[in-house]
Protein backbone atom coordinates (compact mmCIF):
# COMPACT_ATOMS: atom_id res chain seq x y z
CA UNK A 1 0.00 0.00 0.00
CA UNK A 2 1.38 3.41 -0.97
CA UNK A 3 2.23 5.82 1.84
CA UNK A 4 2.39 9.32 0.32
CA UNK A 5 4.21 12.04 2.20
CA UNK A 6 2.02 15.13 2.50
CA UNK A 7 3.03 18.60 3.61
CA UNK A 8 0.94 21.76 3.89
CA UNK A 9 2.27 25.08 2.64
CA UNK A 10 1.03 28.60 2.00
CA UNK A 11 1.93 30.61 -1.08
CA UNK A 12 3.67 33.67 0.34
CA UNK A 13 2.56 35.81 -2.62
CA UNK A 14 -1.12 34.89 -2.29
CA UNK A 15 -4.02 36.91 -0.95
CA UNK A 16 -4.25 34.55 2.03
CA UNK A 17 -0.69 35.21 3.19
CA UNK A 18 -0.90 38.98 2.67
CA UNK A 19 -4.28 39.15 4.41
CA UNK A 20 -2.91 37.20 7.37
CA UNK A 21 0.03 39.56 7.74
CA UNK A 22 -2.11 42.72 7.56
CA UNK A 23 -4.66 41.44 10.07
CA UNK A 24 -2.00 40.35 12.57
CA UNK A 25 -0.35 43.76 12.28
CA UNK A 26 -3.71 45.41 13.02
CA UNK A 27 -4.23 43.04 15.96
CA UNK A 28 -0.89 44.15 17.38
CA UNK A 29 -1.82 47.83 17.07
CA UNK A 30 -5.23 47.39 18.72
CA UNK A 31 -3.79 45.33 21.54
CA UNK A 32 -1.11 47.94 22.17
CA UNK A 33 -3.78 50.68 22.30
CA UNK A 34 -5.87 48.58 24.70
CA UNK A 35 -2.93 48.41 27.12
CA UNK A 36 -1.93 52.05 26.71
CA UNK A 37 -0.62 53.48 29.95
CA UNK A 38 -0.34 50.12 31.70
CA UNK A 39 3.23 49.24 30.72
CA UNK A 40 4.43 50.15 34.23
CA UNK A 41 2.70 46.98 35.43
CA UNK A 42 5.32 44.30 34.79
CA UNK A 43 2.84 41.45 34.41
CA UNK A 44 0.71 43.38 31.93
CA UNK A 45 3.77 44.55 30.04
CA UNK A 46 5.07 41.00 29.65
CA UNK A 47 1.86 39.05 29.01
CA UNK A 48 -0.37 41.64 27.31
CA UNK A 49 2.11 43.78 25.36
CA UNK A 50 5.47 42.10 24.81
CA UNK A 51 4.17 38.54 24.33
CA UNK A 52 1.52 39.32 21.67
CA UNK A 53 3.72 41.82 19.81
CA UNK A 54 6.63 39.36 19.64
CA UNK A 55 4.38 36.42 18.73
CA UNK A 56 2.47 38.21 15.95
CA UNK A 57 5.61 39.76 14.47
CA UNK A 58 7.52 36.47 14.51
CA UNK A 59 4.56 34.61 13.02
CA UNK A 60 4.31 37.02 10.07
CA UNK A 61 8.08 36.96 9.55
CA UNK A 62 8.35 33.16 9.51
CA UNK A 63 5.26 32.86 7.33
CA UNK A 64 6.70 35.20 4.72
CA UNK A 65 10.11 33.50 4.73
CA UNK A 66 9.27 29.80 5.15
CA UNK A 67 5.55 29.50 4.49
CA UNK A 68 6.15 27.54 1.28
CA UNK A 69 8.98 25.33 2.55
CA UNK A 70 8.39 24.72 6.27
CA UNK A 71 5.05 25.97 7.56
CA UNK A 72 5.62 24.10 10.80
CA UNK A 73 8.12 26.75 11.97
CA UNK A 74 5.14 29.04 12.70
CA UNK A 75 4.16 26.73 15.56
CA UNK A 76 6.31 28.52 18.13
CA UNK A 77 4.81 32.01 17.64
CA UNK A 78 1.37 30.42 17.37
CA UNK A 79 1.82 28.87 20.81
CA UNK A 80 2.95 32.28 22.04
CA UNK A 81 -0.35 33.73 20.87
CA UNK A 82 -2.23 30.91 22.55
CA UNK A 83 -0.41 31.64 25.82
CA UNK A 84 -1.30 35.34 25.46
CA UNK A 85 -5.04 34.63 25.21
CA UNK A 86 -4.73 31.95 27.89
CA UNK A 87 -3.58 34.62 30.34
CA UNK A 88 -6.60 36.74 29.41
CA UNK A 89 -9.04 33.88 29.94
CA UNK A 90 -7.43 32.81 33.21
CA UNK A 91 -8.49 36.01 34.96
CA UNK A 92 -12.10 36.00 33.75
CA UNK A 93 -14.51 36.07 36.70
CA UNK A 94 -17.00 33.64 35.17
CA UNK A 95 -15.56 30.16 35.79
CA UNK A 96 -17.55 28.57 32.98
CA UNK A 97 -16.16 31.06 30.47
CA UNK A 98 -12.68 30.46 31.88
CA UNK A 99 -12.95 26.68 31.44
CA UNK A 100 -14.34 27.02 27.92
CA UNK A 101 -11.58 29.47 26.99
CA UNK A 102 -8.78 27.27 28.32
CA UNK A 103 -10.26 24.22 26.58
CA UNK A 104 -10.39 26.19 23.33
CA UNK A 105 -6.73 27.22 23.67
CA UNK A 106 -5.67 23.62 24.25
CA UNK A 107 -7.75 22.40 21.30
CA UNK A 108 -6.29 25.11 19.05
CA UNK A 109 -2.74 24.16 20.03
CA UNK A 110 -3.37 20.45 19.37
CA UNK A 111 -5.11 20.95 16.01
CA UNK A 112 -2.59 23.45 14.69
CA UNK A 113 0.34 21.25 15.72
CA UNK A 114 -1.19 18.17 14.13
CA UNK A 115 -2.04 20.04 10.93
CA UNK A 116 1.31 21.71 10.24
CA UNK A 117 3.13 18.44 10.96
CA UNK A 118 0.74 16.53 8.64
CA UNK A 119 -0.60 14.34 11.43
CA UNK A 120 -4.03 15.72 10.57
CA UNK A 121 -4.39 15.49 6.79
CA UNK A 122 -6.98 18.21 6.31
CA UNK A 123 -7.11 21.97 6.84
CA UNK A 124 -10.87 22.23 7.37
CA UNK A 125 -10.72 21.53 11.09
CA UNK A 126 -8.59 24.64 11.48
CA UNK A 127 -10.99 26.62 9.29
CA UNK A 128 -13.90 25.68 11.54
CA UNK A 129 -11.82 26.23 14.69
CA UNK A 130 -11.23 29.89 13.82
CA UNK A 131 -14.19 30.81 11.60
CA UNK A 132 -16.94 29.66 13.99
CA UNK A 133 -15.74 31.75 16.99
CA UNK A 134 -15.20 34.73 14.69
CA UNK A 135 -18.75 34.58 13.34
CA UNK A 136 -20.19 34.04 16.82
CA UNK A 137 -18.38 37.00 18.36
CA UNK A 138 -18.65 39.40 15.43
CA UNK A 139 -22.26 38.79 14.43
CA UNK A 140 -23.92 37.81 17.71
CA UNK A 141 -22.03 38.48 20.94
CA UNK A 142 -20.55 41.85 20.00
CA UNK A 143 -23.85 43.01 18.53
CA UNK A 144 -25.56 42.31 21.84
CA UNK A 145 -22.82 44.20 23.70
CA UNK A 146 -23.20 47.22 21.43
CA UNK A 147 -26.96 47.19 21.91
CA UNK A 148 -26.64 47.12 25.69
CA UNK A 149 -26.82 50.80 26.55
CA UNK A 150 -27.15 50.15 30.28
CA UNK A 151 -23.67 48.56 30.53
CA UNK A 152 -21.66 49.77 27.54
CA UNK A 153 -18.27 48.23 26.90
CA UNK A 154 -15.21 50.28 27.81
CA UNK A 155 -12.68 51.57 25.30
CA UNK A 156 -9.93 49.16 26.34
CA UNK A 157 -12.29 46.18 26.20
CA UNK A 158 -13.41 47.24 22.73
CA UNK A 159 -9.82 47.45 21.50
CA UNK A 160 -9.06 43.98 22.89
CA UNK A 161 -12.14 42.57 21.21
CA UNK A 162 -11.20 44.08 17.84
CA UNK A 163 -7.68 42.68 18.26
CA UNK A 164 -9.10 39.22 18.95
CA UNK A 165 -11.39 39.42 15.91
CA UNK A 166 -8.41 40.36 13.74
CA UNK A 167 -6.49 37.33 14.99
CA UNK A 168 -9.39 34.93 14.41
CA UNK A 169 -9.96 36.28 10.90
CA UNK A 170 -6.24 36.15 10.14
CA UNK A 171 -5.99 32.50 11.16
CA UNK A 172 -9.12 31.71 9.16
CA UNK A 173 -7.52 33.19 6.04
CA UNK A 174 -4.29 31.32 6.73
CA UNK A 175 -6.16 28.02 7.08
CA UNK A 176 -8.07 28.62 3.85
CA UNK A 177 -4.81 29.38 2.06
CA UNK A 178 -3.12 26.12 3.03
CA UNK A 179 -2.31 23.83 0.11
CA UNK A 180 -1.15 20.23 -0.04
CA UNK A 181 2.13 19.04 -1.47
CA UNK A 182 2.19 15.24 -1.87
CA UNK A 183 5.20 13.09 -2.65
CA UNK A 184 5.12 9.31 -2.93
CA UNK A 185 7.96 8.07 -0.75
CA UNK A 186 7.66 4.52 -2.10
CA UNK A 187 7.98 5.64 -5.69
CA UNK A 188 11.16 7.57 -4.88
CA UNK A 189 12.99 4.44 -3.69
CA UNK A 190 11.71 2.01 -6.34
CA UNK A 191 12.49 3.80 -9.57
CA UNK A 192 13.12 1.18 -12.29
CA UNK A 193 16.69 0.83 -13.41
CA UNK A 194 17.37 1.67 -17.04
CA UNK A 195 17.08 -1.37 -19.31
CA UNK A 196 20.31 -2.78 -20.61
CA UNK A 197 20.32 -3.00 -24.39
CA UNK A 198 22.20 -6.05 -25.70
CA UNK A 199 25.35 -5.17 -27.51
CA UNK A 200 25.14 -5.48 -31.32
CA UNK A 201 28.75 -4.67 -32.09
CA UNK A 202 30.38 -6.87 -34.73
CA UNK A 203 33.34 -8.83 -33.33
CA UNK A 204 36.67 -7.65 -34.62
CA UNK A 205 38.24 -9.80 -37.33
CA UNK A 206 41.39 -11.70 -36.33
CA UNK A 207 44.57 -9.95 -37.26
CA UNK A 208 46.76 -12.05 -39.66
CA UNK A 209 50.44 -11.30 -39.68
CA UNK A 210 51.67 -10.72 -43.23
CA UNK A 211 55.41 -11.26 -43.80
CA UNK A 212 57.21 -8.19 -44.98
CA UNK A 213 58.48 -8.45 -48.63
CA UNK A 214 62.17 -9.17 -49.17
CA UNK A 215 64.21 -6.09 -50.05
CA UNK A 216 64.91 -5.66 -53.77
CA UNK A 217 68.53 -6.26 -54.93
CA UNK A 218 70.64 -3.16 -55.32
CA UNK A 219 71.11 -1.83 -58.88
CA UNK A 220 74.60 -2.55 -60.48
CA UNK A 221 76.92 0.45 -60.60
CA UNK A 222 76.54 2.53 -63.71
CA UNK A 223 79.19 2.09 -66.47
CA UNK A 224 81.82 4.75 -66.89
CA UNK A 225 80.76 7.51 -69.23
CA UNK A 226 84.04 7.33 -71.16
CA UNK A 227 84.98 3.88 -72.39
CA UNK A 228 88.67 3.20 -72.80
CA UNK A 229 89.53 3.08 -76.61
CA UNK A 230 92.17 0.51 -77.50
CA UNK A 231 95.32 2.01 -78.94
CA UNK A 232 94.72 5.49 -77.66
CA UNK A 233 97.64 6.76 -75.62
CA UNK A 234 100.81 8.56 -75.74
CA UNK A 235 102.94 5.44 -76.65
CA UNK A 236 100.76 4.17 -79.35
CA UNK A 237 102.62 3.60 -82.65
CA UNK A 238 101.71 5.11 -86.09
Amino acid sequence: MDNPKMRLYVDTNSFWAHGTGVLLALATVFQFIACWGRWNDRFVALTQILLPVASFFLFVLLLSLLGEKALWVTLLPFLGGIAFYGFQVWFVEDRIIMVIGIAYCVLAAVLYTGTVFSLIRTKWLLVLLFAVPFCYRAFYRDVLILQNVDQPAGFAAGMREISLLCVLLAMTLLSLGMRKRVRDRKARGTEPAPAQVPSTAVPAAPVVAVPAPAPAPADPPAASAEAEVPGSGENSGI
